[in-house]
């Protein structure tokens, strides 16, 4: 684990969780399976002499740095559960979302994985590993997903739609690019950020269950998610006028992202 992710990785889960170190180290050989990591790790080292060390390092870079699946397993009844039957339940949602992922997103986010892709294999990475590792970023959400699945008795599918029709609609895409952007020098930053991640996140799965609890058998995800953005019309201008006005600011800080957070917390109560 030192090896893959760093001496201080354990430390500093410590620091910003509380969890003992046996809790962290359970938490990271989840998350470590659930999205294949070890498989990833020795697709690059095979290219190792074959591929610029600037491009492999940053390959890794961009895979490890997203999701941050091991505080999410830290923060989760899951932790305890059975390892076996955890990581082959995340491991199935995550691999399913994954190959779904092109039908999933947006236009301006199927564009950045587009160029990523295209970026990687111009640089000698192989079709397939660059396409893994491009998908990263949009497999954030992934295991509050599988859970919102589980817990609404509903298809990672349609979850997934609902999901990614509201990023989209609501530009939640743009703000979380915009939290991943904050500066992170120091202890307090650095827990700012991840407050903030955490906290949108946990906006996303609220909005997801809520707009699944109108669903009717007839319903498609678009249609569901348009239906209810109509009427909570009020609610949604609010939400939607902050994150414009904050698209105006070169570079929003903290407080001005907490702000917003705030505004769209009251569209998923």
């Amino acid at each position: 684990m030192i090896n893959r992710v760093g001496s201080i990785f354990v430390h500093r889960l410590m620091e910003a969780t509380g969890a003992r170190p046996s809790e962290i180290v359970r938490a990271y050989l989840i998350a470590r399976e659930v999205f294949g990591y070890v498989s990833l790790w020795q697709s690059v080292e095979a290219l190792d002499d074959k591929v610029s060390e600037d491009v492999l390092a940053e390959l890794l870079l961009e895979a490890q740095s997203k999701p941050p699946a091991t505080s999410w397993f830290l923060r989760s009844e899951r932790l305890q559960d059975d390892m076996g039957t955890t990581i082959e339940k995340f491991r199935a949602g995550a691999s399913l979302l994954e190959a779904e992922l092109p039908r999933l997103l947006d236009a301006a986010a199927l564009a950045r994985r587009n160029a990523m892709i295209s970026r990687f294999t111009a640089a000698g990475i192989p079709l397939e590993l660059a396409t893994r590792v491009a998908s990263f970023q949009d497999l954030g959400s992934a295991l509050e997903l599988i859970e919102v699945a589980d817990a609404t008795k509903r298809s990672v599918t349609l979850v997934a739609q609902v999901h990614f029709h509201l990023i989209g609609r609501l530009g939640l895409g743009w703000f979380a690019d915009r939290i991943m952007q904050l500066p992170a020098d120091g202890h307090w930053p650095l827990q700012a950020k991840n407050a903030l991640r955490d906290d949108l996140g946990n906006v996303q799965s609220g909005l997801t269950k809520r707009l699944l609890s109108s669903l009717r058998d007839s319903d498609d995800a678009a249609t569901l998610c348009e239906r209810w953005l109509d009427g909570n019309r009020a609610a949604v201008a609010r939400a939607t006028r902050v994150i414009e006005e904050l698209r105006t600011v070169s570079s929003p800080d903290a407080t001005m992202l907490s702000v917003a957070v705030r505004e769209l917390r009251t569209l998923s109560n």
